[in-house]
């Protein structure tokens, strides 16, 4: 199976969505700690490039991009909203996150490597410029593993 990914972005209550998928079973694959902290500092590497200001890591978006992993992988789908919901926005809202903007980034890899995923990231149209949006602030990464598959989830915002 082929590596996959999606983005949304959300501005005045309008969001994008593709790809479904599968998998199963929601586990933290070893060094998910470590391959959270690459991923936001890949993402701000990237933003400081472009000029932007770094993101800073918001528990409740981590809170939200990790559900939003571990129900992927439990429940067998690959999608911004999960079957039968909740949506993107109702999970943040969900998290506590009161947000004026917010967008996220998804992926389904055969491997836990962020170099892997951060590649596929930065060469989606979609999903880069998304990690460069210049109206987010913080930044929560989730990671989890089902059915021999690397769920990732960015969410990013801005209150």
């Amino acid at each position: 199976m082929q590596d996959r990914l999606g983005g949304v972005l959300l501005a005045g209550g309008v969001a994008l969505s593709l790809w479904v998928g599968a998998a199963q079973a929601c586990v933290a694959p070893d060094g998910a700690a470590q391959m959270r902290q690459a991923v936001v500092g890949w993402v701000n590497d990237s933003r400081r490039a472009k000029g932007l200001p770094a993101l800073k890591v918001s528990a409740q978006l981590q809170s939200a991009a990790t559900a939003h992993a571990c129900d992927m992988a439990e429940r067998g789908y690959f999608s911004h909203e999960g079957p039968g919901g909740p949506s993107f926005v109702r999970r943040l809202k969900k998290a506590g996150y009161d947000f004026r903007t917010a967008n996220e980034n998804i992926a389904e890899t055969g491997s836990a490597s962020v170099a892997n995923v951060t590649g596929i990231w930065q060469g989606s149209s979609g999903h880069w410029a998304n990690v460069i949006d210049p109206g987010v602030r913080e930044i929560g990464v989730g990671v989890a593993e089902g059915g021999g598959r690397i769920y990732w989830v960015t969410d990013a915002g801005a209150r």
